[in-house]
């Protein structure tokens, strides 16, 4: 990275899928210190980018008490939770993974280091084989980017994609829960004073913050902003 002359380092880096991490770069700021530059990542490249040194924080999510092990050196904070699973067209929704899937809907996957597709694709593939088959057959399906791109794109197809509940419901799609994950931000220790740092965990733990993700709803925000051993 080249710093064109008049240019200044600044603002908090933070990697993560939940959608939520635009709503914080946007309600701190575009500009100066403080702001949050969102970063589209998996919980696998969150947590890869703070073991790296390349990102100041991470957004990450997993099964509770399965979560990934943070780092040493990192802080971590209590999110929000919110259910993973397969969001579908209403037109092909059978209420159940296996009948989405035996009507042979393509299903919009993530990359293998995403939370929600390690929830998922086992599920998926671990369905009995058909009798013609020796072994069960991963689900048919192209890859997405993120839980809203993959909600998006299956409402635009009429297909299904591993999302979670709060983009399945923004566009309108069927919702098959697998697992309800906790999400966490993880900080690393030696930015906690940084300003972007001060700034996002006094937005996550504030009214502005709440009130606009209830309006999409799907988030649980109780603990949002605690500190976890």
């Amino acid at each position: 990275v080249r710093m064109p002359p008049g240019g200044a380092a600044e603002g908090l880096a933070a990697v993560g899928s939940d959608p939520v991490r635009g709503l914080c770069e946007a309600l701190t700021g575009r500009r100066g210190p403080r702001r949050v530059v969102a970063v589209a990542g998996t919980t696998g490249s969150a947590r890869a980018a703070l073991e790296g040194g390349t990102a100041h924080a991470g957004i990450v999510h997993g099964p509770e008490g399965r979560l990934p092990g943070a780092p040493s050196g990192v802080r971590r904070v209590h999110l929000t939770r919110w259910a993973v699973g397969v969001g579908v067209d209403p037109a092909h929704d059978r209420g159940a993974l296996d009948a989405v899937l035996d009507d042979g809907v393509p299903l919009i996957q993530h990359d293998d280091s995403a939370s929600s597709h390690q929830a998922v694709g086992p599920a998926a593939r671990d369905r009995p084989a058909p009798p013609a088959a020796r072994a069960p057959r991963p689900p048919p399906g192209p890859r997405g980017t993120g839980h809203g791109a993959a909600a998006r794109r299956a409402a635009i197809t009429g297909a299904a994609a591993v999302t979670f509940a709060p983009a399945a419901r923004h566009h309108g799609l069927a919702f098959i829960p697998v697992e309800t994950h906790d999400v966490e931000l993880w900080i690393g220790e030696r930015w906690l004073d940084h300003p972007g740092a001060e700034a996002l965990l006094g937005l996550i733990r504030g009214d502005a913050f709440r009130a606009r993700v209830g309006l999409i709803g799907g988030y649980d925000l109780e603990g949002a902003g605690e500190w976890i051993a």
